[in-house]
Order: structure tokens, then sequence, then C-alpha cells
């Protein structure tokens, strides 16, 4: 495999303040809003997003919302939480994004040129900047989301130990669930555009990845998998699994913090997607693959 990993998933939400709130009840520790910043010609111009981070041991959480400037990726946003509430952007991370660049154009991906991003961060010493490059490609080509591969620059400005402590143990970002019409031949795409390898049978598909897995089931693969829950599109990312360092704990602080959690099978607890804004949240172990079920 060519060393992508799950960097990263969005939730696309209009109101910054009370989503990180409802992020923040969930026992996540959440970033301050950060303005982002695309440079174009030398110089700095809002991206007319910003964002909070829930920033883990691998991965993270990104909930990026609108910052008033009418810019193409303001207006993606909106677009598409107008859709439906949930996760909307899905992030590959990968060292040589020259060579990833070459792996899309061969692919027939027809990526865009490679962005150059920066926001400002707090330290626990001062201010910095954050730096990292984003490659994307036309919306026709990945029409399940916003999805991109991306180069960090200054990861240590990401990663930040004092933000990486979760009253609800969270540490790892493990898996991705899709939801499409042909759960196969998205799998194929995917697997192409990260250069991870797939594999299934029937209604599930994965992509495994260096770090992190992507999973693909059409509607009544979902309700098989979370008979609770409906989708509110096809396309979309339905769900999200996140590794805990002790589930144990991690029920005992969602119990004793009112957040109410079904146990579809052994070891793994969901989150309703009205309490995670709009998408399943399914925990389980940090060591586990995905906590549900493979075909």
């Amino acid at each position: 495999m060519s060393g992508s990993v799950l960097d990263h998933v969005g939730f696309f939400a209009p109101q910054a303040d009370s989503a990180a709130e409802a992020v923040a009840r969930l026992g996540f520790t959440v970033t301050p809003f950060t303005v982002q910043r695309n440079l174009v010609e030398g110089q700095l111009v809002p991206a007319g997003t910003g964002n909070r981070l829930v920033v883990l041991e691998s991965g993270y959480l990104e909930i990026l919302s609108p910052t008033g400037e009418d810019t193409p990726l303001a207006r993606q946003l909106q677009e598409s939480a107008a859709r439906y509430d949930g996760v909307h952007l899905v992030t590959f991370g990968e060292h040589d994004i020259g060579a990833a660049r070459r792996r899309l154009e061969e692919g027939g991906f027809d990526p865009d040129l490679v962005v150059d991003l920066s926001r400002a961060v707090e330290t626990a010493t001062g201010s910095a900047t954050a730096r990292f490059q984003v490659l994307r490609v036309p919306a026709d080509r990945m029409a399940e989301a916003r999805v991109q591969i991306c180069r960090h620059h200054t990861p240590e400005l990401v990663w930040q130990p004092r933000w990486m402590g979760h009253p609800n143990g969270a540490v790892a970002l493990l898996d991705t669930m899709f939801v499409v019409e042909d759960p196969q031949h998205a799998a194929v795409r995917y697997a192409a555009f990260a250069g991870g390898e797939h594999s299934g049978s029937g209604s599930t598909w994965r992509v495994q990845l260096d770090v992190g897995a992507l999973t693909f089931v059409d509607a009544d693969g979902f309700v098989d998998v979370f008979p609770d829950n409906t989708v509110p599109a096809v396309p979309v990312i339905a769900a999200i699994a996140l590794g805990v360092s002790d589930p144990a704990a991690t029920l005992a602080w969602f119990e004793e913090h009112g957040v109410s959690t079904t146990s579809p099978w052994p070891d793994a607890l969901v989150v309703d997607p009205r309490d995670a804004l709009g998408c399943v949240l399914a925990v389980s172990a940090s060591d586990a693959s995905s906590p549900w079920p493979r075909s």
C-alpha cells in the first residue's frame, strides 16, 4: 500500500457553537474555533470556513462551519448540510502528496492542483500557524462526500497533547461507513483513490488502509447492522467508528452523563445520531478494526 491513512472525517455544521456544545456533551474535548485560509498567488485569503477539532491519538474529527464569506467551499458546506445532518468529508493522509496526485491522474480522477492551506493555532506557549496541503478532485468523481488527500506540514500543531485527553476515553478513528447503491463499485473506486486494498462480498465491502478502514454497504445492509436507524439519503456517510481505551469506563461515563446507548454487538456501544450531529457513532476497544460485523 501507499502509506495512506484515515486522517479525519468532517461534520458540516451551519451553527458552529451549538455543534461544539453537542460534541462536548458526548465527552469529547473540543478545540477553539479557528478560521481557515487559502494561499492564493502568495496571499492568504479566507476559505469561507472555520473549524473545531476533536483530536485523537490516531486521526481526528473536524467540525466545519461557514464564516460568512461567499466562497465555493462555504457554498458546498451549506448545500451539503441542507441535504442531511452529519459527516460530509473524509480525508486521507499521505506524506508524499505529489505521488498521490500522480496516482489520481493515472486512475482517471482528474485531480485539481494541490492547495496550500493554513490556520492560526493557539499553543501552550503562544500563537502559531498550522500549514497543510490538500488535494481534491471534481465532485462527480467522488459523489459521496468531499473526499480529499492531506499532507500535514505541522502535525505537532494539530496533535497537541492538551487537546487529546477526552473524558469518554476516545483515542482513535477506526472506520467510516458509507451507504451507497453499489458497495463493491464504491470500494474499488475508493481503494484506487486512497491506495488501499478492497475486499468483501454481497452488500458489504471494505477498504483497508495502512491506518484505519472504510466500510461500504447498501441501504438494506445498513439496516441489518443498525436496525434502529434509517439513512437520510443515499449516498451518505452514515456512521463512524471510534476506538476507546476502556469500553467499560466509556459506558460508565455515558450512563453518568445521560448519553443513551445501545449495544447491538458484543463489546460495542452505539450512540443515537440525534445526539451525534446526525451520524451514528459506534465505539469499541481501540485495538478493534471496527465495531460492526463484517460480511
